[in-house]
């Protein structure tokens, strides 16, 4: 699985999403002659190659801001160390710090391998190539110089990860500080109380989000995760979400305004569809779930269930809200009879005919969820709130 996490990085810093900035590119990427000199006859030499390489960096940064928000990516750095000869082979330890994570490899490359290295390094051709790279987890598709392709083939095939030692307590703290941290630019929007938005993203999923709406009753008006609070001018030289947490926590000053769960609302209506097309009497489900905390204080739970019965589909989109111990339930149940609920679903046809999921009398595989998945869920959810088919579940 560590290779995979690497693997993975890998491919992202180099696939074809970049295609655009690399065509505008004039040259390859550059590595000195004392490292070429090392890999050429295995001597110890060691190198950064984001230090040398400063749009290889930002490719790796953009790759990995693309899971993570907030993260100080400048200090990253892809380290080649050449070791020196053991038996007949190259030893070369490859260490990629990405600031939140590190990976270490240990690399024995034989010399048709040491040569493919020197040579991708060697190559100065410009044109752009794109290959399709399998790591026996996943396959990525890169875009890109000779390098680019050698260095995940080598990786994959002769290079073993070395174990991390855990983090520490105190390097655990720095590095949630620093998720949990604003960006500079939604600092600055906050001094002033002028909109703007900002967001925690882990795996490139938003856990966490922010806005500022603006001035209302001299005060800064600020929403995040359903929260509205009002804050006073002392309060915005705040520097992260887990100050705003303890401001939320309170709730005398902050109001909570649910914000519902609609991802799997059209694969739980295509069930009760099976079920209303079969003839069954009961079918049950349930579509995604999820929990977040805000702070210590704060945790929401939210999914997206369904069941059909005596030609009545319900989908209820559940909410609870805990703050200091108090739940408060917010769940939605929203019911469609048979025609409404063929109304619904017949624009979709083709959409879960693709993506639905697969169900049968002895089986059933879950759907597929993508952005256009997902935006037929926001719509289908919508349509039922306005039709004032939905109302709180007792």
């Amino acid at each position: 699985m560590k290779k995979l996490l690497l693997l993975l990085l890998i491919g992202f810093t180099f696939c074809a999403c970049w295609k655009k900035d690399m065509t505008d590119s004039t040259k390859p990427y550059y590595f000195s002659k004392d490292l070429k000199k090392a890999i050429s006859k295995c001597t110890p030499y060691t190198e950064d190659l984001f230090a040398k390489n400063p749009e290889m960096k930002e490719k790796a940064s953009s790759a990995i801001t693309m899971f993570f928000d907030n993260i100080d990516t400048s200090s990253m750095k892809l380290l080649f160390e050449v070791q020196g000869k053991n038996e007949d082979k190259c030893q070369i330890n490859i260490k990629y710090d990405y600031q939140i994570t590190t990976q270490e490899f240990n690399c024995a490359l034989p010399s048709e391998e040491q040569k493919k290295l020197l040579d991708a390094m060697n190559d100065t051709s410009t044109e752009i190539k794109t290959k399709t790279i399998d790591s026996g987890f996943v396959s990525s598709t890169i875009t890109g110089y000779e390098f680019d392709f050698a260095l995940p083939e080598i990786t994959n095939d002769f290079c073993q990860p070395v174990e991390q030692q855990p983090l520490s307590e105190e390097e655990k703290m720095i590095a949630a500080k620093q998720l949990m941290a604003f960006s500079d630019q939604f600092k600055a929007s906050l001094q002033a109380c002028t909109p703007d938005k900002d967001s925690i993203k882990v795996m490139g999923m938003k856990i966490a989000e922010v806005e500022i709406k603006g001035k209302e009753e001299d005060k800064c008006h600020v929403v995040s995760q359903g929260f509205n609070i009002l804050l006073n001018d002392d309060e915005l030289s705040m520097s992260s979400f887990d100050e705003l947490a303890e401001l939320l926590s309170d709730e005398n000053r902050a109001t909570y305004r649910p914000v519902y769960q609609y991802r799997g609302t059209l694969f739980a209506l295509s069930e009760c569809d099976y079920a209303k097309n079969n003839g069954q009497s009961a079918g049950t489900g349930s579509g995604e779930s999820m929990s977040s905390s805000i702070g210590e204080d704060i945790q929401i739970s939210k999914g997206i269930k369904n069941s059909y019965e005596n030609g009545l589909c319900k989908i209820t989109s559940s909410l609870q809200m805990t703050r200091n111990g108090k739940t408060t339930d917010y769940s939605l149940l929203c019911e469609l009879n048979n025609n409404q609920l063929a109304q619904y679903m017949q624009p979709y046809s083709d959409l879960i005919q693709e993506y639905g999921p697969k169900i049968s009398e002895n089986s059933f595989s879950s759907g597929r969820q993508n952005k256009e998945v997902t935006k037929a869920d926001r719509d289908l959810f919508l349509k039922m709130y306005r039709a004032k088919l939905c109302k709180k579940a007792i």
